[in-house]
């Protein structure tokens, strides 16, 4: 079999080594990413969902308030005043 030379030798083995060096730098790269991406997207939805529970909460909480209101309104009052007047 035939020898190469020295100099074949380094720049075959330089060519290589920066090859696995790519390749191994994309691959930590791509997976540091991917993982910064999933928890930004991670972190999106829960200020989404924790937006929308304070959204829903303050919508029962107004209209607990509106209930409130209407029970001691004085219309509210007769009607159920009638209504128990009609059934006894």
């Amino acid at each position: 079999m035939k020898q190469l030379s020295i100099k074949i030798q380094v720049i075959s083995l330089v060519v290589f080594s920066l090859l696995a060096l790519g390749v191994c730098a994309g691959y930590f790269a791509t997976s540091k990413s991917s993982q910064a991406l999933i928890e930004k997207s991670y972190m999106a939805l829960h200020a989404a969902r924790d937006t929308k529970t304070e959204q829903i909460n303050n919508f029962f909480s107004e209209r607990v308030g509106d209930i409130e209101v209407l029970a001691k309104s004085k219309n509210t009052i007769d009607f159920v005043q009638e209504l128990f007047m009609e059934v006894t």
